[in-house]
């Protein structure tokens, strides 16, 4: 796995985590009852403490009700008002990650004309991660995931379906596997790119 540095909420809060192209939705460690844990001790490659999402210290939180369009589990729901609840079962076995669905503010810097401009701020659904279990207790994504896959509840679907990208990513990494992400179809200035051909070659 490979993780970023993420923003979110007002004011902002910043979260490592893992980058995963094989499910969609971002999730983060949120009133923990089984999270793994975050104290930098824990990691030897850590200089900082992890974070834990609190929707109440943010003023931009809001619940995603069970009668929101992205909510999967509405059918578990009392009432078209309560809120979304989610679990997601990964590849990994006895891995999974449980709790409820808010809406909240993902900061991002934007790059215009190949230069670092100001920070864009969208809004998009988070997992507020109350109980992880396998593999993410263990570490493997101890201050949460975000998923990049095709899903309309992914963070590229949503910054696309709001008009602040084109509907795609990618990711850049150099000979010391660190690099960046970027989200919609503007590169790093320099970023080379090569023409296809028809298939009888012409």
């Amino acid at each position: 796995l490979h993780y970023t540095w993420i923003d979110i909420g007002t004011p902002n809060v910043s979260f490592l985590v893992a980058l995963d192209v094989g499910s969609d939705l971002l999730w983060v460690p949120c009133d923990c009852v089984q999270c793994a844990p975050l104290s930098a001790s824990y990691y030897s490659s850590l200089d900082r403490d992890l974070s834990e999402y609190r929707p109440s210290g943010s003023s931009s939180s809001r619940h995603v009700p069970c009668s929101h369009q992205l909510c999967e589990s509405s059918l578990n729901c009392k009432s078209s008002t309560q809120q979304c609840p989610y679990t997601i079962d990964y590849y990994t076995e006895n891995t999974s990650s449980s709790g409820l669905l808010v809406e909240d503010t993902l900061h991002l810097a934007s790059v215009d004309d190949h230069k670092l401009n100001t920070s864009v701020q969208a809004s998009v659904i988070i997992g507020c991660g109350m109980k992880q279990s396998g593999g993410y207790l263990d570490g493997v994504a101890p201050d949460g995931l975000m998923g990049l896959g095709p899903g309309e509840i992914s963070v590229p679907s949503v910054l696309a379906k709001a008009g602040l990208i084109r509907n795609s990513f990618s990711m850049c990494f150099d000979d010391e596997d660190s690099g960046r992400i970027y989200f919609g179809d503007k590169g790093p200035p320099t970023q080379e790119s090569t023409h296809f051909l028809p298939s009888d070659g012409k």
